[in-house]
């Protein structure tokens, strides 16, 4: 009988060192300081719960403050990946494969707690960087938005409150000069100049009065001046759908804008609403008044929407492979090819070249090599005017593009400042001296 009372109380003591371990191990799975953990629920109903997302598994992201839950099944739960599990959505948060999480402006914030918006430390009140672990949409107004994707990064100078980010739709673009703001936004840490990584994208409703057009698109900088083409902000935009897109890398307030005026259009260019241009669609002018006299950055890119009209190149007289203003390449060659009205093909010489005339690389049509092969070359695709300035390295002088590649030596930091803004400096791209002979020499500008 005694050992058998002794054998039932070490029995008892076994088990009560089992289940202690075993507690001990759940409550540090679930509540440990040490152990991280990330989940951003997509499925499932508003608040803390369960459902389905993307995550790691157990461990301080739960812990009633931070920013995540966490994933309880799937595959190994210390790697990133989707499965099952605990998390949270806030009101005014929902998910869809589209446009992945989308938010009101009032509601950036809530992000955090969802898991999607991520702190390089752990306090999102007090950083320097925070990562979107998922691509967001937020939602300014019917076909107003900003599109940012998986991965991208907001970077500050400083720390900041990144829970206080905002987008504000319709900021006053009363304080822009020779253009007229058709719509606008911002977007960011007004104290911060945030930039991101990679670029974002965004879209203003400017509505079917400016269906077709190009419009210059302007930027405050770190100054709060309007600046059209500011650094990693694509300069202008077509309007389609009534839409205007492009991307940035710099935050701030972003505006649209016509150059056209009510008293007409004088030599050139985008045309605004009622004026001499004609209802608001675009008239390109026989001679870009940007060529000579004068020089403004934004009418020059307004004047040339595309490489045919900037070259003057007329039609074929017979159908060939190449259909005007398409863009093509093979399969097995990394060369991005323009196709002009002449039926013949123009070669992006650079990245640099090709994103001075388009945001991406989403239009570019795949073609057999025997079908490229039967299209004449036509030349080399110079810089789009008005979007950079260029220079040689073997020739200290900074050059603005006009029509036609035409060049036009940039005489002094004064008025490289008033073309391109306080950073001009970072508006200068190096041309390689083999395909400076694509440009022609063109007056200076001298005001």
């Amino acid at each position: 009988m005694k050992g058998l009372r002794s054998f039932i109380f070490s029995e008892k003591r076994l088990a009560g060192a089992i289940f202690g371990i075993v507690a001990l191990t759940a409550f540090s799975f679930i509540f440990g300081p040490n152990i991280y953990a990330q989940f951003a629920r997509q499925t499932g109903n508003t608040g803390w719960g369960y459902g389905y997302g993307y995550g790691y598994g157990y461990g301080s992201g739960f812990d009633h403050g931070t920013y995540s839950g966490y994933r309880t099944t799937g595959n190994d739960l210390t790697t990133y990946d989707y499965g099952y599990g605990y998390g949270n959505i806030d009101a005014g948060v929902t998910y869809d494969t589209t446009n992945g999480y989308s938010v009101a402006p009032g509601d950036i914030a809530s992000l955090v707690q969802s898991g999607v918006l991520v702190p390089n430390g752990s306090d999102i009140t007090s950083t320097t960087e925070v990562t979107f672990e998922s691509k967001v949409t937020v939602d300014l107004a019917p076909g107003t938005t900003i599109t940012i994707p998986s991965g991208t990064t907001f970077i500050s100078g400083a720390a900041g409150n990144f829970s206080t980010l905002a987008a504000v739709n319709n900021v006053s673009a009363a304080d822009l000069t020779n253009a007229t703001s058709v719509g606008s936004l911002s977007f960011g840490l007004p104290s911060l100049g945030l930039t991101v990584n990679p670029a974002i994208t965004i879209a203003i409703n400017v509505g079917g009065t400016y269906e077709g057009q190009t419009l210059s698109i302007y930027r405050k900088d770190a100054a709060g001046a309007w600046v059209n083409g500011p650094s990693g902000t694509f300069p202008s935009c077509t309007v389609t759908g009534g839409i205007c897109s492009f991307t940035t890398t710099h935050l701030s307030s972003f505006a649209a804008a016509s150059n056209g005026s009510g008293a007409g259009n004088g030599a050139g260019g985008v045309a605004g609403a009622g004026s001499g241009g004609g209802a608001g669609n675009y008239t390109p002018a026989s001679t870009d008044s940007t060529v000579t006299g004068n020089y403004s950055a934004a009418t020059a890119t307004a004047n040339n929407p595309d490489f045919n009209t900037d070259k003057g190149i007329t039609a074929a007289t017979t159908p060939t492979a190449c259909v005007s203003g398409t863009l093509i390449k093979s399969a097995s060659l990394p060369a991005v090819y323009y196709c002009g009205k002449d039926g013949k093909r123009y070669v992006f010489v650079n990245d640099k070249a090709y994103f001075s005339w388009y945001l991406d690389f989403s239009g570019v049509q795949i073609v057999s090599a025997d079908t490229l092969a039967s299209i004449t070359i036509g030349g080399n695709i110079t810089y789009r005017p008005g979007v950079r300035m260029i220079k040689i390295q073997s020739d200290p002088k900074v050059y603005a593009i006009a029509r036609g590649g035409t060049l036009r030596w940039v005489q002094t930091e004064a008025i490289a400042a008033r073309l391109y803004g306080a950073n001009w400096n970072t508006m200068i791209d190096d041309v390689s001296d083999a395909f400076f002979v694509n440009y022609v020499s063109g007056s200076p500008i001298t005001q």
